[in-house]
């Protein structure tokens, strides 16, 4: 390998031609095989946009198109170093662990009336991901708030960072965060890496410390680095582009050079990017768009998702553009998430949404948990809950199969209703005392009016198949492992139809909900939701493999693990659910963005 060059700080503003630089210097670079480019972007969409855009240039062999993520995982393989990154539910099982362990020896005092809480854990995984991103290792975070007599509050998150980062380091694990550090410590042993040349960074608004510090790292190692970053026009720039600045200042300090512009003819701005300039700018006056900006009110956010996908429909089927070269961008996407999937169906548009969806918000894991949390010992007596609403709701759920198989409660067709009729007749609130009683009036009044009451025969029916209900859902008495919790839900959420069956697995003999089989229909609407539903049950049943997972690991790291009965296993299994997400199965190529 040459001798490095001086990094390069290029500067350009939005839409300016940075991307397009990259795809004709790597093309040029990469001619005839001879130097090897390394290419990292912010995100993984990114990265796929970029080789979508060689390949329509012509093509290009031996090119490197990663993440920071990615790239840093490459550099531990060259270094040799063995490593397991944890996934979610793994790393908030860990952390869950740390937070006990502390308060059981009394290290936690501030926050034990909160450390049993999920959110808690969820801000935890928060603000070390912040921490290890600004490269503040344990041992200083702790130091510093000593030597600054920091209160409890802030010296008790310090122990729970330091115990949380020792459990990860003595068994060889890491956190996506933790990537970095792994990484940086590699860089800085001289380890041999492979020949990059050129290698560009593009894509960024910021980078964290970690970050910049990889980069500056490479640069000594690479013949030639060249970041490219968007700095606006300097003559109307307004505070809202600070962020831009402060990034080209910290990296250009980081790097001990100057930034430049980028070199190349600027194309002539078209009047979006005339708008999008003064858009958040200090220019004075109006901004001439003609017939590029087309503005619509509407009266709510359905209305406001429908007029925008109908002009998108129009824009397909009259104009000829294909999904992929249409978008739909919003401030925030979570309160029209909902809004656009099911319009969007009813158009028959595919949608591809640039994040990835939250788990807990997809309506067959949304019912799964619900139906768990029914079974949640209520009172002394240790009886389920059994909530009235919950509960004629889960009856009604598309998504279970409470009527075939012999094992099953076997509802009929009106059950669900015939269930909130006796509740509402006999006021049932919640808990299986007073739905037992509910049924024992029933039946005394019924036997009393044999005669007169049609229905008596089938009253008396239903309280068996609601007994039957509820012994085909009880949690099993002997658990005591999230092992054990997690094979008995499993055998509940029955087998996953879109896979071919296993020859070779043990008959099941329990019931099973058969959720799988029960998602979507033929209709191309209902293959869109199947695909939806079919995704988030596969990444809860990770999630639920991911918690077993992290028992053993605690287990393996501690030497033993505190017993779990079922409140604490859907405790668990929700928090880790809230903090998941899952990705719709579809090709971002052939669907709307």
């Amino acid at each position: 390998m040459s001798a490095p060059h001086q990094p390069v700080i290029y500067t350009a503003s939005a839409s300016g031609g940075k991307s397009a630089w990259v795809v004709d210097t790597v093309r040029a670079a990469a001619v005839g095989l001879r130097r090897t480019p390394l290419v990292v972007v912010a995100t993984a969409q990114q990265a796929q946009v970029l080789r979508r855009r060689l390949g329509a240039a012509g093509g290009v062999l031996g090119v490197h198109t990663l993440t920071f993520d990615e790239l840093f995982s490459v550099i531990l393989r060259h270094a040799g170093v063995i490593h397991t990154e944890l996934n979610g539910a793994v790393r908030h099982r860990l952390l869950r662990a740390a937070v006990d362990g502390l308060v059981a020896s009394g290290e936690i005092g501030f926050y034990c009336a909160l450390a049993a809480r999920p959110g808690f854990i969820a801000v935890l995984e928060g603000l070390f991901f912040e921490l290890k991103g600004a490269n503040i290792r344990p041992a200083r975070f702790a130091a510093t708030l000593t030597t600054l007599g920091a209160p409890p509050r802030l010296s008790e998150l310090a122990a729970i960072y330091t115990r949380y980062d020792a459990l990860l380091a003595a068994n060889s694990w890491t956190d996506r965060a933790g990537l970095g550090w792994l990484a940086l410590d590699a860089l800085a042993t001289g380890i041999a890496l492979p020949a990059w040349s050129p290698m560009i960074v593009d894509g960024f608004d910021s980078f964290t410390v970690v970050q910049r510090t990889a980069i500056a790292a490479l640069a000594r190692r690479v013949d030639e680095v060249t970041v490219l970053l968007t700095q606006p026009d300097r003559s109307h720039a307004s505070a809202a582009y600070r962020l831009f600045d402060e990034t080209i200042e910290h990296l250009a300090k980081q790097l001990a050079t100057q930034p430049k512009p980028l070199p190349v003819v600027r194309a002539p701005a078209t009047p979006l990017l005339r708008l999008g300039e003064a858009l958040f700018g200090e220019r004075d006056g109006a901004v001439e768009t003609g017939a590029a900006v087309t503005m619509l009110a509407a009266a709510d956010r359905s209305g406001e998702v429908r007029s925008a996908l109908r002009w998108i429909k129009e824009r397909l089927v009259v104009d000829g553009y294909k999904p992929s070269e249409v978008a739909l961008l919003a401030r925030s996407l979570a309160p029209y998430r909902d809004l656009v999937a099911q319009i969007a169906a009813e158009f028959g548009l595919p949608v591809h949404f640039a994040d990835r969806l939250p788990l807990r918000q997809n309506p067959a894991v949304a019912a799964l948990l619900d139906l768990l949390t029914l079974f949640l010992p209520d009172g002394a007596e240790g009886l389920p809950r059994l909530a009235r609403r919950s509960l004629v709701e889960a009856w009604r759920s598309p998504y279970f199969n409470w009527r075939d198989g012999d094992p099953g409660p076997g509802l009929l067709a009106g059950d669900a209703d015939r269930l909130d009729a006796v509740a509402r007749r006999f006021q049932v609130i919640r808990g299986l005392a007073q739905w037992r009683e509910a049924f024992a009036l029933l039946a005394a009044q019924r036997a009393d009016n044999a005669d007169t009451e049609p229905n008596a025969v089938a009253d008396c029916e239903l309280a068996g198949r609601f007994e039957r209900f509820v012994a085909c859902m009880a949690p099993p008495v002997e658990a005591s492992t999230l092992h054990d919790f997690a094979a008995w839900l499993e055998d509940r959420i029955g087998a996953d139809a879109g896979l071919p069956a296993d020859l070779d697995a043990p008959a099941v003999a329990s019931f099973s909900l058969d959720i799988g089989g029960r998602l979507g229909g033929d209709a191309a609407q209902q293959q869109a939701l199947r695909m939806r539903d079919m995704a988030a049950l596969r990444a809860f049943k990770d999630v639920v493999r991911g918690l077993v997972w992290a028992e053993t690991a605690v287990r393996v790291a501690n030497g033993s693990a505190a017993p779990v009965d079922y409140v604490r296993f859907v405790g668990e299994l929700a928090a880790a659910v809230d903090a998941a997400s899952y990705e719709l199965p579809l090709n971002p190529a052939e669907a709307v963005l």
